[in-house]
């Protein structure tokens, strides 16, 4: 049966309950909506104009997400703005440019400065006046296909809400500015609107009957969340020197569950992400590299990799691309360092200078920076350093093993010495079955 050989109608849902802090849909009972469901007009406004947080986009406001039925979690995905971000970072280069400016409003894609002669970050998308008007708020508002939270949907031909009883959408919002914005961080939020969920309804009962008959469950990856922290290191007294920090944690959240693949971003504090009420380059949702850093994980009493595990930068990054796929970035941003000179001295372009020659836009130490310095780093170089591995096994016990030399550092965020909170989203393996008109979800 073709996926739209019946009578269809896209139906627009306002939240049935709605605050500064979340939103919920409900779904209209003994019915049937295709799985491709989406949040349209998502995003904040602000008199100012801020700029949205440069990897997320609107997805910064997302701070979890979940899909039930009469209260039962279907599929969820928490501190889902993070994970949300990388996910923008692995379209390529063109889709980010033409199509995700728009639609997410991240800046993700790299442009060639031919005045430069080096490669920039397209400028970041702002949120809109509030006084802008009816255009000019849609225009700062984007767009979340429910799949990227959801991916049981992508499993599903239809959801029947004859099974499905009391189907509902619920977005928790994130209240921490530096997630959503850029700039002015100190500023509250002028204005939560209201996003839509978009539903395609079939209206013809049969083609539900027909769909639903042929339908007995589904396996997926749910996206399942954990996190371990990495405590601040202890300096060694002189510049030239550096202290080894080894430690070993137990990830105790995917305990007796099949997990494929395991993704590590490694995040500072609100204090390293942020200088003052501005973004440092990625700000909250940068991955940071570290000096002489080495990653491995226990597994059931073995260690996945041999020796210290990955420990070289261009290691990290060839295996996050075979386990998630190719992405967009521009060049350094997953080492720690290039050049001569620091991403923290006070010789680099400052962040407010005009459009076009700030810092965080994205030019490299090919040529000299717009302020004239040569051999100096953007601030986004060393913020994306992201650890991806594939499982392909039932945990029993999983450890990570994490080591890095913490130099002397004299910066006021301590970038490479500072606190790491290591943030873990796992594909876990999860069943639904459906049966005389009934449901359940459970752990495959």
């Amino acid at each position: 049966m073709a996926a739209y050989s019946g009578n269809i109608k896209t139906r627009y849902y306002d939240p049935v309950a709605s605050d500064s802090t979340m939103c919920e849909f409900r779904l209209e009972n003994d019915s049937g909506y295709y799985s491709n469901l989406r949040i349209l007009h998502l995003g904040v406004l602000r008199a100012g104009r801020d700029n949205y947080c440069d990897m997320p986009g609107v997805y910064g406001k997302i701070r979890a997400i979940s899909l039930r039925s009469s209260g039962q979690v279907i599929d969820e995905l928490r501190r889902a703005n993070s994970y949300l971000a990388f996910l923008n970072s692995l379209k390529d280069n063109s889709a980010q440019t033409d199509q995700m400016a728009s639609e997410t409003k991240n800046v993700g894609s790299v442009l060639i400065d031919s005045a430069q002669q080096s490669l920039a970050r397209r400028k970041e998308n702002p949120t809109k006046a509030v006084a802008d008007g009816v255009l000019g708020r849609t225009t700062a508002l984007g767009y979340l296909p429910l799949n990227l939270c959801f991916p049981i949907l992508n499993e599903m031909s239809h959801l029947d809400t004859s099974i499905f009883k009391n189907l509902t959408v619920r977005i928790e919002y994130d209240s921490r500015i530096p997630f959503q914005v850029n700039a002015n961080q100190n500023v509250a939020i002028e204005l939560h609107p209201d996003p839509v969920l978009c539903a395609d309804q079939i209206m013809d009962r049969d083609v539900v009957q027909k769909l639903s008959a042929s339908f007995s469950g589904a396996v997926w990856n749910a996206v399942e969340h954990d996190s371990v922290i990495v405590e601040a290191g202890t300096e060694p007294a002189a510049d030239a020197g550096s202290t080894v920090q080894a430690l070993q944690k137990k990830i105790i959240g995917y305990n007796d569950k099949y997990v494929s693949r395991l993704l590590m971003i490694k995040n500072g504090t609100s204090a390293q992400n942020n200088s003052g009420n501005t973004a440092i380059g990625y700000g909250e949702y940068a991955s940071k590299a570290q000096f002489k850093e080495s990653v491995n994980y226990m597994l059931n009493g073995k260690n996945i990799f041999t020796g210290k595990g990955l420990d070289n930068d261009a290691t990290k990054l060839m295996l996050l691309a075979d386990v998630y796929g190719a992405g967009a970035l521009a060049p350094f941003d997953h080492l720690l360092c290039v050049g001569l000179e620091d991403q923290n001295t006070a010789t680099i372009g400052a962040r407010d200078l005009p459009s076009g020659t700030q810092r965080s836009e994205g030019k490299r130490p090919l040529n000299a920076n717009p302020d004239g310095t040569a051999n100096s780093q953007n601030e986004k170089v060393g913020q994306y350093s992201y650890i991806g591995v594939a499982i392909e096994d039932r945990v029993k016990d999983l450890q990570v093993n994490y080591e890095r030399s913490v130099l002397k550092d004299t910066q006021a965020n301590k970038p490479v010495s500072g606190q790491l909170n290591l943030n873990f989203y796992a594909e876990v393996r999860k069943q639904l079955q459906v049966k005389n008109g009934k449901f359940l979800v459970s752990y495959a």
